[in-house]
């Protein structure tokens, strides 16, 4: 057993031995790829293929495929090159006994165009039997150029073909044979040039025997007033045209004519007719006029007239400023029925209207006068009185500037001797303070010297009082260019000249809104050559309105 062991043992070893001293095999590789349109995908066919640094070459195959076989292990260059298409190349490495993709997606080599056509179409109509175009060589080299008019038998061209040069024009007239015209035709001319395609479209139409219709217009409204209207249908063709109408429903609507029959280029105004005592609303429809091939919807509208007022006033602002007392403004009706109209808020005291109601007929006016009492203003009047007619209003604003009346009739002075005269000036309100001005005029006591006192707190001091009861101090006093500029106490001294007046004032402070009179007693002296005319005596002012 064990000598059994040892032999197979010795013959597994020399097998070994014997393997590893024979030479390993090497493998060929290969290439494989595709040559496809990168933007459509589509084979290309032919595109020439090398290898470098092999030198060989091969061609893409219908199917867009290709392939390099037995090479050796190594490093390639594989470049593709094809007409219309940009050369492209790549490098891929080759391993023994395998094949190694290599795709290529190529794009379409861009050539500028260096041949303008004009124009690039064509349409001979249904009359035109030549027309032309005029291709012209903007390249830098003369080219030659040909025509492809495909299998169009009723279309020829001359010249088909020709040679131009750098900046050079050509006419070439396009002609087409209406004999061989069956039906309306296309077609697509082909101009080649610099290795480029141009293509020239070409339309003919042939031409046929019938009438064309043509209505207009399609929408017709009567609004609210109008009675007729029409629509004219023409024949466009070349043939005559038999129109008709039909799906006329409306029962208020009438047509000068239904049907007929036009000749070529002739037309025909028919006219529709609405009798508005038919209508029981506004009115939407429609019908049809046909040529039994061709249908035109004429569309019909009226509004059913509603018979109504409209109140337009003038003007809006009427005002009296600070002297006038009457003022007018009219009321008119732009409507189709009576306006019947009537004044609204209308109740000022200070206003009067002539007239505060009223009827007017369609297409009439009226005027109305305010008048203004002013002695009834106690301040600035802005009133606004409405006219109504029921559905609407419309304002008018009212304003007067109120003008004082300053009245001191009521006012009594009395003056310790009637050769001194006090006139009252005015007696106004400024704020919180009361200003009251006078006149002072001697008249017989010859040129004297006037003293008037102030508040002193005896009964020496001039006193000031109103309505109320309230006893006013601190009253400040003027007499002529002298001021006592005191709330208290204080005097004013100024001479006074025969018959030359001089001003005085008091102006006197804190004077509620609720005092409308006061009543004052000025404690006045008067010298003349060194004696008293008079030595405290008074002047009263009593029921002194204040403004």
């Amino acid at each position: 057993m064990k000598k059994t062991l040892c032999f197979l043992l010795g013959i597994l070893l020399i097998g070994s031995i014997f393997q590893s001293c024979q030479p390993e095999v090497v493998l060929p590789g290969g290439i494989y790829g595709t040559a496809l349109d990168k933007i459509t995908g589509e084979p290309i066919r032919n595109a020439e293929v090398r290898l470098s640094p092999s030198s060989k070459t091969t061609v893409v195959g219908s199917n867009g495929t290709f392939e390099f076989i037995n090479l050796d292990a190594g490093q390639y260059t594989v470049g593709i090159e094809a007409a219309g298409y940009e050369y492209n190349s790549k490098t891929v490495t080759v391993v023994s006994g395998k094949n190694t993709t290599c795709d290529f997606h190529l794009e379409k080599v861009i050539i500028d165009q260096v041949v303008d056509i004009t124009p690039s179409s064509l349409n001979f109509g249904t009359t035109q039997n030549q027309l032309s175009i005029t291709i012209t060589n903007k390249g830098a080299e003369d080219t030659a150029w040909s025509l492809d008019l495909g299998s169009c038998q009723w279309l020829s061209a001359n010249p088909v073909s020709g040679r131009i040069g750098a900046g050079k024009t050509q006419a070439i007239i396009f002609s087409v044979d209406r004999s061989l015209l069956q039906k309306d035709e296309t077609a697509v001319v082909t101009l080649s040039a610099f290795g480029n395609s141009y293509p020239i479209n070409v339309s003919c139409a042939i031409v046929q025997n019938k009438g064309v219709m043509n209505v207009s217009p399609t929408v017709l409204s009567f609004g609210e007033d109008a009675n007729e209207m029409s629509f004219t249908i023409k024949n466009l063709g070349n043939a005559n045209l038999n129109w008709y109408t039909q799906g006329l429903s409306a029962s208020c609507l009438s047509l000068s004519e239904n049907n007929g029959t036009l000749a070529s280029g002739a037309s025909k105004v028919i006219r529709v007719s609405l009798n508005r005592n038919l209508l029981t609303g506004d009115l939407y429809t429609s019908f049809i006029v046909s040529d039994g091939s061709t249908e035109q919807e004429i569309q019909v509208s009226a509004t059913k007239k509603v018979l109504r007022p409209i109140m337009n006033v003038s003007p809006a602002v009427l005002d009296f400023g600070d002297s006038s007392t009457s003022k007018t403004f009219t009321i008119s009706n732009s409507g189709t029925a009576n306006l019947d109209w009537s004044l609204l808020d209308a109740s000022n005291p200070c206003l009067t209207f002539s007239d505060y109601s009223g009827s007017i007929a369609p297409g009439g006016k009226q005027t109305v006068k305010i008048t203004l009492d002013r002695a009834a203003m106690a301040a600035n009047l802005n009133a606004v009185v409405k006219v109504s007619d029921g559905t609407n209003t419309q304002s008018i604003t009212i304003k007067a500037t109120y003008v004082y009346v300053e009245d001191y009739s009521s006012a009594i002075v009395e003056s310790f001797d009637n050769r001194f005269k006090c006139d009252i000036i005015s007696c106004k309100r400024n704020g919180s303070k009361v200003e009251f001005k006078f006149k002072l005029t001697s008249i017989g006591l010859g040129d004297v010297e006037v003293t008037i006192f102030g508040n002193q707190g005896n009964s020496n001091s001039t006193i000031i009082a109103d309505n109320l009861g309230t006893q006013y101090a601190g009253s400040v006093l003027t007499l002529g260019t002298q001021s006592n500029s005191s709330y208290t106490n204080g005097y004013v001294r100024s001479p006074l000249l025969e018959y030359v007046p001089i001003n005085g004032s008091a102006t006197i402070p804190g004077v509620p809104s609720g005092a409308t009179s006061l009543h004052i007693k000025l404690n006045v002296s008067v010298w003349s050559n060194g004696n008293y005319i008079a030595n405290s005596d008074w002047i009263k002012i009593s029921n002194l309105p204040i403004y």
